[in-house]
């Protein structure tokens, strides 16, 4: 999303001037609509599978109901066959409900695919051992796990066409006493080291009188390349950008909105 929804949703008020800068919200402007879909109850978020309403961590997940016995099943056939690199947080026998938690469901009875959570999870997200599990349901009605992974990087969802930008702070800190921000972009999918200029969007900035959000996204690779161009990891280029501020930074923490929570930034690795 251009827009932070996670930043919206952790803001407090905005500054009283914010709203005159170019490409700030205060935190009552509704998110615009281009890049970030949203759900009810609240932003969806996603850990690069399906999406689901940031709402759904502090309900304990959605409808179970013909989903428990046979999801259940798949996930005791999965630790069976792989004991030793079974998602964490699962038994190595009688898996029950207390072991997972849905996430989100697509699709129709017979063609649906779920996303649950195992492992480690709080309202605020993944801990430091929470993973994601993908089914799909078979023609005859049972289930079968086809993926799992660790959680590392849950973040507000993006239209297909967008893609996360990941922000950085210079190494000597910034200055704040200045109400432009020096910070480092760089894009996080695989983009065959691309330079990122023609590709990055606005940045969107909600500042509080504690925090100052930037969420900053890219044109995804697969959309802005030609069809059945080959994508590689060779390590994509960081840049220099400048976010002006409504007030000078002070003590104000700066936060990455591409991240849910949003994450202190810190200096490029």
């Amino acid at each position: 999303m251009a827009v932070g929804a996670a930043a919206l949703l952790l803001a407090g008020c905005g500054t009283a001037d914010s709203a005159s800068v170019p490409g700030h919200l205060t935190a009552t402007d509704p998110p615009p609509d281009r890049d970030l879909p949203t759900a009810e109850g609240g932003p969806a978020l996603t850990c690069g599978g399906l999406t689901f309403a940031a709402l759904t961590l502090r309900t304990g997940g959605g409808e179970i109901a013909d989903l428990a016995e046979p999801v259940t099943e798949a996930l005791e056939d999965l630790v069976r066959r792989h004991p030793m690199d079974r998602p964490a947080g699962l038994p190595e026998r009688d898996v029950s409900l207390d072991d997972w938690m849905l996430l989100a469901t697509e699709g129709e009875r017979g063609t649906r695919r779920v996303e649950i959570a195992t492992g480690e999870w709080g309202e605020d997200g993944p801990g430091a051992r929470a993973m994601t599990v993908s089914l799909e349901e078979r023609s005859d009605g049972s289930w079968q796990v086809v993926g799992w992974g660790n959680c590392a990087t849950l973040g507000p969802a993006l239209d297909p066409k967008v893609s996360w930008v990941e922000v950085s702070a210079p190494r000597g800190g910034f200055d704040r006493r200045s109400s432009t921000l020096s910070v480092w972009v760089s894009e996080r999918q695989c983009a065959s080291a691309r330079h990122p200029d023609r590709f990055l969007h606005e940045p969107t900035v909600v500042e509080t009188a504690e925090s100052v959000t930037i969420s900053w996204t890219s044109d995804d690779v697969f959309s802005s390349e030609p069809p059945g161009v080959a994508v590689t990891c060779p390590g994509n280029p960081v840049v220099r950008r400048t976010v002006a501020l409504a007030e000078p930074l002070g003590d104000r923490v700066v936060l990455d909105g591409s991240y849910w929570p949003a994450r202190e930034v810190g200096a490029p690795d």
